[in-house]
């Protein structure tokens, strides 16, 4: 825990935390947040005051001069700085606190909608501009476009950024390029939450794009204000390396190399992105840490030969700001470059670059810059693995050196590769968990094999990118070889995803993924084979304890509140599960339309369905929970009546 001591910063994250949480259980308005931040900073001023009074006071330097010329010992001196360093702490956690507090009501704030709106179709005219282009193809284009939407109650929202599809005709030919003036009639609103098990959730990913609300509208509809016929070095540049990827690697493995070079990842296909995700390594996918750390490495690399450090240093920090502008600077990717820019300037004044206190600094520098960035789900996971790194690498690493004792650059690459999995999926599987009821328990194996692989593939992918555009044969060769590498970790994965219980699902894996990290924590910090064999048997049998306390219950029930439909499900048994939808019966015609419910419900193909009457739900519940009728309809008084003649 020495890394933890001597990191101040990482120190002020866990107070800042401390009061954000705070706020999130009281629920402060205004007001209180006002006051309570105010009263914080208040004593964090007063004893800092009293701290510095402490130990600069007469009587400090007169019991140090005593205690220098060894007349006698005396205890005070040691008292004075002992109340000093305290009074100097509870500035310290105040200040973070206070700053918790702050934070955390001005992402509630940020995030709060009216319940009334969520959910609800509206109609309007867009003006504005298109600031992105997501994704086009014959059917329908995709783009981020900001301006101003009139209702039709000649109401005005200003300044909105909506995540527009555009719908199109075949014979419709619509190009659209970023900075393009806009005009149309779109259909918008602010979608519910998920709620269904491994539901896309569009309301995270609103947030996630920075939009107000998703929208649609038809081609014939969108006329254009202004065109931007100047097309951007950007999109030039960025053009230009799709066509050489799409020229050298094949269509199951461009998508992929797209993905770990410049970000993009609409072309990898909905089962790989699937398989990655349940072997715990969809992280490889993303320009994050990893992709970026590398990349840094390179440019670092190329400018080695300069000898002055701050001219390398503005060089470095250059080229890799031009490479996160070219990506769109996702957010994993500025987070991992505010990371390197405050190690590599660390370094460039010659100070103690410590990995904590660097992390923490960026997590509160980006928290105080965007308070919103809290609920992010991506900010939350890609903090979480580089602090676990940081805080759990050594213990661990020191763990499997127990294990690996000979020493040979097998051994280390192991001990390595299997402390940074576990380092980092200590902090992450519980966060994976609450939000998509999964924990990967074949993880760390899978990380071991396709992480070497991509960042194998990534360098030769940056490579043959770069030779492409001088000799594209001899770039082919290179581009063949990350080829290979890239198949067999799609051929890998594919297969770790379909091994027996190579993961867990359902809302029980929460509380087992905080229980397993716990026990990881308590075993990794063995100091010796005996501690460590103890250890296992107690973990194991704690866990074999717990497995009994969140069983998949039979004859369970849950509730589903849909747009249009509420939904109970009855699980029976392992092998039965029954389905009630209750809804006005004018919208069973409705069910397809709701595509989250549908595509769920079609994955019990062969369980029951219950469609009643919201008027009658309440005489009909009961009634429910024994019924083996396939499907019964209810829409009438005589019906009624007569389903519930023996009721």
């Amino acid at each position: 825990m020495k890394n933890i001591r001597n990191s101040p910063a990482f120190k002020f994250l866990i107070f800042l935390l401390i009061g954000f949480a705070a706020d999130n259980i009281m629920q402060f308005n205004f007001q209180s947040t006002i006051i309570f931040a105010i009263c914080f900073i208040a004593i964090a001023i007063l004893t800092f005051f009293f701290s510095k009074n402490l130990n600069n006071s007469e009587s400090l330097k007169e019991y140090e001069n005593i205690e220098k010329a060894n007349f006698y010992k005396d205890n005070s001196l040691s008292k004075i700085k002992t109340f000093g360093d305290l009074f100097f702490i509870i500035s310290f956690a105040s200040i973070g606190i206070a700053t918790g507090i702050i934070i955390s009501y001005q992402a509630r704030s940020d995030y709060s909608i009216n319940d009334e709106i969520v959910g609800k179709d509206f109609k309007g005219n867009f003006s504005g501009t298109a600031i992105k282009i997501m994704n086009e193809n014959p059917k329908f284009s995709r783009i981020l476009a900001k301006g101003d939407i009139q209702l039709q109650n000649f109401d005005e929202l200003k300044n909105q950024t909506i995540y527009l599809t555009i719908f199109k005709q075949p014979w419709d030919n619509l190009r659209i390029n970023n900075g393009d003036g806009i005009t149309c009639i779109i259909k918008f609103k602010y979608p519910r939450s998920a709620n269904l098990p491994q539901e896309f959730d569009e309301q995270n990913y609103l947030k996630y794009l920075d939009a107000d609300f998703s929208a649609t509208c038809s081609a014939t509809t969108f006329h254009f204000r202004s065109r931007n016929y100047t097309i951007p070095i950007r999109e030039r540049v960025l053009d230009a390396i799709h066509k050489n990827i799409n020229k050298m690697f094949s269509k199951n493995t461009a998508g992929i190399a797209s993905a770990l070079t410049i970000g993009d990842k609409s072309d990898i296909s909905k089962e790989i992105r699937n398989n990655f995700s349940i072997t715990g390594t969809a992280h490889i996918l993303a320009v994050s840490g990893l992709h970026v750390g590398i990349i840094a490495g390179v440019i670092f690399w190329l400018f080695s030969f300069i000898k002055n450090d701050w001219l390398k240093f503005i060089f470095v920090l250059l080229s890799l700001g031009a490479y996160l502008y070219l990506i769109y600077f996702p957010a994993s990717a500025v987070r991992a470059g505010l990371m390197i820019a405050l190690y590599l300037f660390a370094k460039t004044i010659q100070r103690p670059a410590t990995p904590l206190n660097i992390v923490s600094c960026t997590a509160i520098f980006l928290l105080i810059i965007s308070p919103k960035m809290a609920w992010n789900t991506g900010f939350q996971m890609s903090m979480g693995a580089i602090l676990g790194i940081t805080i759990f690498f050594e213990p661990i690493r020191n763990f499997f050196k127990l294990i690996f004792k000979k020493e040979n650059s097998i051994n280390k690459f192991l001990i390595s590769s299997l402390a940074m999995t576990f380092s980092s999926s200590i902090v992450v599987s519980p966060i994976v968990a609450y939000y998509f009821n999964i924990f990967s328990i074949i993880s760390p194996l899978a990380n071991l094999v396709a992480i070497p692989m991509m960042v194998g593939a990534q360098m030769l992918t940056l490579l043959s990118i770069v030779l492409s555009f001088i000799y594209l044969p001899f770039a082919q060769l290179i581009a063949n070889s990350s080829q290979l590498l890239i198949e067999l970790s799609e051929i890998l994965t594919n297969f770790a995803a379909k091994l027996p219980y190579s993961h867990l699902k359902g809302e029980s894996v929460i509380a087992l993924s905080i229980f397993i990290s716990l026990f990881l924590v308590y075993l990794f910090y063995s100091s010796s084979k005996r501690q460590m064999i103890f250890r296992i048997v107690i973990s194991s049998i704690c866990m074999l304890m717990i497995l009994q306390i969140f069983p998949e219950k039979a004859n369970t029930m849950q509730y589903f509140q849909r747009e249009q439909f509420e939904m109970l499900q009855i699980r029976r048994n392992e092998a039965r599960t029954d389905f009630v939808i209750i809804s006005n019966f004018s919208n069973r015609d409705n069910l397809k339309k709701d595509y989250g419910l549908f595509n769920y419900l079609n994955k019990y193909p062969d369980s029951s369905y219950i469609f009643i009457d919201k008027l009658i739900y309440d005489k009909t519940l009961n009634f429910v929970k024994n019924n083996k009728i396939k499907f019964i309809f209810v829409e009438n008084q005589t019906l009624k009546n007569k389903f519930f003649k023996n009721f």
